[in-house]
């Protein structure tokens, strides 16, 4: 029993190239398989087919065949296919259907037709198993993005799928969420023999979890397993082969990684920091006494889903600086940037440039640039580049800036594909880069490189840097990436118990 592709070929237009061309391979079941490689190579596809989505939902298999456990999932009914394999979208948002925690964990068992009395035991075991006590009566528009992945998970274990494929499950969790959550997986895993395929760009989170690592490869292969290591001395051996294939390395700064990745393959063509040796030295601008801070938070008090988040918190920011924001998952992160941008009502006041902002109102256009964790519901433009240039004037120095952004992040062969074609990887470089051609002397980026391969980050952390240097902008940026936020960042803040507090580096 596998999982296997056999010389497969996939395009989603009849008369487009393929996205996977003549890809083989086989993952043997029974294991916790992790499957790493570029952003946009076809991981998420590779997910898709094997949980019978493609060809049946979008797209057409050009050549070959998708085998799970020796049957074709796209011929299952929707009742036997879901037995078979259980799939996690990258984007949670995507697969829920009812309105509370509660109903759409009640609603999965509705639709394998269980008996009421049995539907009730089942769901409480969901929730405990994601730890979901306190959120299962919520809405689920109201969770962060970390929540909704669990909550995401709790559906596909009330499932119990013989395959289980999880596309990043851990990009909107913090550290300890994602461990918990996958101390979890592993004890289930063990406890059901069931199959684990995950797609995920940060492979510490699988150390001592994950059985196998293969690498969706340039070439288009897949290549042969390597065992994650069990004991302390296999982790060089490890750690020199995830540096090899342009993946990031646990405990390693981005600035050595950066300078190891000089001549690969899997660096893009880069030019000022990103060519030298990852982050800058710290060039912020010097604090202006003769002005008002570009944003400022007082006494600000945050409420959501009828908790606080935050109470009386005070911060400043200065322009040509770059912040960035930590905290646990569902801690306030980006609901105070949606305060910011004035979709949240708060207490207290938001000042941006010394001008105070109305609470639940949108400040004036060109003031604030925003990227969101779900880039797509912000697209406006029909192709990348004509995202990219939105509301910017038509000028050859336009069309040069934006040639050369995506050059950088590795979108300019995509430029005249619809923004809705890419992977969600690729979606999120595309709305970072629509906010490095803006004009706004404030920017908030909201988790910027969750599920980003290691030359994709540097290459959107090192645009963001320019910009806000040589632009003299200010930058505030949320991430679970505790080593990223202190590389990258001039000063720290994280969420704590209610609180907005400096964050202290890590010894």
């Amino acid at each position: 029993m596998s999982l296997c592709f056999s010389h497969l070929s996939f395009r989603y237009f009849a008369d487009g190239p393929d996205v996977i061309h003549q890809l083989s391979g086989e993952i043997p079941d029974g294991r916790i398989t992790v499957l790493a490689g570029p952003s946009g190579q076809g991981k998420s596809t590779l997910l898709y087919l094997a949980a019978g989505l493609y060809p049946d939902a979008a797209g057409q298999i050009s050549s070959g065949q998708v085998r799970v456990d020796g049957q074709d999932p796209a011929a299952l009914s929707p009742g036997a296919r879901c037995r078979l394999t259980g799939l996690l979208f990258q984007n949670p948002d995507l697969q829920f259907c009812l309105d509370t925690v509660e109903n759409e964990l009640a609603f999965c068992l509705e639709n394998l037709a269980q008996p009421p009395a049995a539907i009730s035991a089942a769901l409480e075991e969901a929730i405990d198993f994601s730890g979901l006590s306190a959120l299962r009566r919520r809405q689920l528009v109201s969770l962060s993005g970390g929540e909704k992945q669990r909550v995401a998970l709790a559906c596909v274990r009330l499932l119990q799928p013989r395959w289980l494929l999880l596309d990043e499950p851990l990009a909107n969790l913090d550290p300890a969420s994602g461990r918990f959550l996958l101390q979890r997986l592993q004890s289930w895993q063990q406890e059901a023999r069931f199959s684990v395929l995950a797609v995920d760009h940060r492979i510490e989170n699988w150390l001592g979890i994950a059985d196998d690592l293969r690498l969706l490869q340039p070439d288009g292969s897949i290549s042969a397993a390597w065992p994650f290591p069990r004991r302390r001395q296999d982790r060089p051996a490890f750690d020199q082969l995830l540096q090899q294939h342009g993946l990031i390395v646990p405990g390693r700064s981005y600035r050595e990684q950066a300078a190891r990745l000089q001549g690969s393959p899997f660096l893009p063509l880069a030019t000022g920091r990103l060519a030298g040796a990852g982050p800058a030295p710290a060039e912020p601008a010097t604090e202006q006494s003769d002005g008002p801070p570009a944003l400022a938070l007082q006494n600000l008090t945050l409420q959501a889903g009828g908790r606080y988040l935050l109470r009386e918190a005070d911060a400043s920011f200065q322009a040509g600086r770059v912040y960035a924001l930590l905290g646990q998952s569902g801690c306030g992160k980006s609901t105070l940037l949606r305060a910011i941008l004035g979709f949240s009502r708060y207490q207290g006041s938001i000042r941006l440039a010394g001008r105070r902002l109305r609470a639940g109102r949108p400040p004036a256009p060109g003031t604030l640039g925003l990227v969101t964790q779900s880039p797509q519901d912000q697209f406006v433009g029909g192709s990348v580049l004509e995202e990219v240039t939105a509301g910017q004037p038509d000028t050859e120095q336009t069309r040069r800036k934006a040639e050369s952004i995506l050059r950088q992040i590795r979108l300019w062969r995509f430029r005249d594909l619809s923004p809705y074609q890419l992977s969600q990887g690729q979606q999120r470089r595309l709305g970072v880069a629509s906010l490095l051609l803006s004009s706004c002397p404030v920017l908030l980026c909201d988790e910027p490189t969750y599920a980003q391969d290691l030359a994709a980050t540097l290459a959107l952390m090192d645009q963001l840097l320019t910009v806000c240097r040589e632009g003299g902008r200010l930058l505030l940026f949320t991430t679970h990436d505790r080593q990223l936020a202190f590389e990258y960042a001039d000063e720290v803040w994280e969420i704590q118990g209610e609180a907005l507090k400096r964050a202290a580096a890590e010894s």
